[in-house]
């Protein structure tokens, strides 16, 4: 069985109803936006809910004391609003040139261990896995990327470890690390679009697009192996994401620096190159055959919300064909 999850947020989710998608996840851009997740969850299912952008629970200072209460704030709507679903977690880094990762990833737990602590309804929280690129290492790395990365944390969580797979993330991670070994001169991070123009960043680019060129019968038997050791955590995956992506064409936009060039496309457009065939065959791996729930992360270009709300039905269309 598979279930198709809408993406919505505030100012797009009037155009969704309940019969387009079984249901949905809400992306917060700001902790001020839970107030309106109430009123979201009465017009449409809400399975999951990904935490506000601006929030790191890993953090050692100030800011990882703010993300808990907005995170503890956001948990209380929820409850009051009677949410039975899940929290995504992502976004946590560290400083890997200054700071011990371990004692991030304790510190994440011990913040995710007292959450959910005197809310009425059952709540569950899962971890998103996140991308190794050149904007999430160095001072800004990101913590949970590897299935090594969840199984450590999994041992200081008082609760089962839940995971969120993203299917695009594991893509440019299994080529990125192995980018970043065979050139470990250009292991150099990229903060702001300033560092992408520079000439610092120029050689690194390069490089990058050359790899991704020379090693594009390669990409697929990486990916199968990242696939491989995440579905030994098998029991741990709660659900996934996806989007179209086109890996070859990955680099920061001119004019957006985020989201990256080929990133979050539409599933099935002319540009995606994302395995379908490999994918058919991991899902019931990774999942141990139990009913496979796919959150749509599709970000188009320039789209309006109505164009977006036809975007994401065409997708699911696409989705239905190829692995359904």
């Amino acid at each position: 069985m598979m279930n198709l999850i809408g993406k919505v947020n505030k100012d797009n989710y009037t155009l969704f109803n309940r019969s387009d998608f079984s249901s949905y996840e809400v992306y917060l851009a700001l902790a001020d936006d839970a107030k309106y997740l109430p009123q979201m969850m009465e017009r449409l299912n809400i399975s999951s809910v990904h935490q506000p952008r601006k929030v790191d629970l890993c953090n050692m200072e100030k800011f990882g004391e703010d993300s808990y209460k907005a995170m503890r704030g956001m948990l209380e709507v929820l409850d009051s609003a009677g949410f039975v679903g899940t929290i995504v977690i992502h976004g946590n880094y560290f400083n890997e040139r200054a700071s011990n990762r371990l004692e991030h990833i304790k510190m994440l737990a011990k913040r995710v261990n007292s959450l959910l602590g005197g809310l009425k309804n059952p709540i569950k929280i899962a971890f998103e896995t996140d991308v190794a690129f050149f904007n999430l290492i160095g001072s800004n790395r990101a913590l949970l990327v590897s299935p090594d990365d969840f199984k450590i944390l999994g041992s200081y969580l008082e609760r089962p470890l839940n995971i969120v797979l993203d299917f695009e993330h594991i893509y440019i991670s299994a080529i990125f690390e192995r980018f970043a070994k065979e050139f470990p001169q250009f292991y150099q991070e990229v903060l702001t679009l300033a560092d992408a123009e520079s000439e610092r960043i120029r050689p690194v680019r390069e490089a990058w697009l050359d790899y991704l060129a020379a090693h594009e019968a390669d990409v697929g038997w990486w990916v199968r192996e990242s696939l491989e050791e995440f579905s030994r955590l098998n029991s741990f995956i709660m659900f996934f994401h996806i989007n179209g992506t086109n890996y070859q064409t990955y680099w920061y936009d001119k004019k957006s620096f985020l989201p990256l060039v080929g990133e979050h496309l539409c599933l099935g457009e002319a540009a995606d190159r994302l395995d379908y065939k490999m994918l058919k065959e991991y899902l019931p791996k990774l999942t141990q055959k139990r009913p496979i729930d796919l959150v749509f992360e599709i970000w188009p270009r320039g789209a309006t919300h109505d164009e977006y709300h036809k975007e994401s039905i065409k997708s699911a269309e696409f989705i239905k064909r190829v692995l359904c």
